[in-house]
């Protein structure tokens, strides 16, 4: 549990069982999105002084609660550094784990990639730590 907010953490191979279909490719493939030649996003914008703003100042801009739905998947840094795998979260959940991921895990959210998958709208927002931030049709074509 973090904060106020309720996730539940899935290791690779069930985030894969859980997620593949959805997202065209393994879950932990998603680092390599920025490199594919055949998946163009729909936007790629860039915060201007992206690295003054704070985890909830970032998934405002960002408009992350524009696709919120019943369910949302999240991986981030440390679901490769600390090998956690895909966090699963509801909706209503969502701003709580934004909101308490510095408290509970001792880095921000945005301080690297980010990738915030949406199976029921088939869309997966991506922020890059760079203060970019994309939006993808899902599936992908392979990476």
């Amino acid at each position: 549990m973090m904060g106020n907010s309720n996730f539940r953490i899935l290791n690779w191979d069930e985030s894969s069982r859980v997620l593949k279909n959805v997202i065209g490719c393994e879950p932990r493939q998603l680092a390599n999105i920025s490199h594919s030649e055949k998946n163009k996003p729909l936007y790629c914008k860039r915060i201007n002084g992206w690295q003054h703003f704070n985890d909830e100042g970032v998934f405002a801009i960002i408009n992350g609660s524009l696709y919120l739905e019943s369910d949302v998947y999240i991986i981030c840094d440390i679901s490769y550094s600390q090998c956690k795998g895909v966090f699963h979260l509801k909706s209503s959940e969502v701003s709580a784990y934004v909101s308490n991921y510095y408290d509970t895990f001792g880095e921000y959210l945005f301080e690297d990639d980010v990738y915030f998958i949406f199976p029921k709208n088939k869309k997966l927002l991506v922020y890059q730590y760079e203060g970019y931030h994309m939006l993808y049709s899902l599936p992908l074509t392979h990476l």
